[in-house]
């Protein structure tokens, strides 16, 4: 699977993945280094030949797991990028982006935590999302 005079690190995201799926991934990686090689060539510098994911998408790369069942944002752009993000890397995922109207932390119950926060006691939540 692994292309000639290539090195492949298989991260813990690959866990469970098919052999289709990894090469899949492995063929966009490649794809993505003949870009930028293509890119070197003629380029003069300053010149900006590859640009990595938004944080977003990296936070997203990192601790996507099965157990989010909820991505919540009040930004149009974040939520596009977002939903097309998880779309390309966990299609079956993708209903779990939402776009939100007004303040988030409201709408989650995060403003009324934090301010429980400053009292004498503080309740557990069993809410933990990812806003973004």
């Amino acid at each position: 699977m692994k292309p000639k005079n290539f090195g492949v690190i298989v991260r813990t995201a690959a866990e469970g993945k098919n052999t289709a799926e990894l090469y899949e991934d492995l063929g966009n990686l490649v794809n993505i280094w003949n870009t930028v090689q293509q890119n070197l060539r003629g380029a003069v510098a300053p010149t900006k030949i590859f640009s990595e994911q938004n944080k977003t998408n990296s936070i997203l790369r990192d601790l996507l797991s099965a157990d989010y069942n909820r991505i919540v944002t009040n930004d149009k752009n974040i939520y596009n990028e977002t939903k097309n993000y998880i779309q390309k890397i966990a299609p079956e995922k993708a209903e779990i982006v939402n776009q939100a109207q007004g303040n988030v932390f409201d709408m989650m119950g995060i403003t009324k935590q934090v301010k429980g926060s400053f009292g004498k006691t503080v309740t557990h939540s069993t809410v933990a999302p990812i806003l973004l």
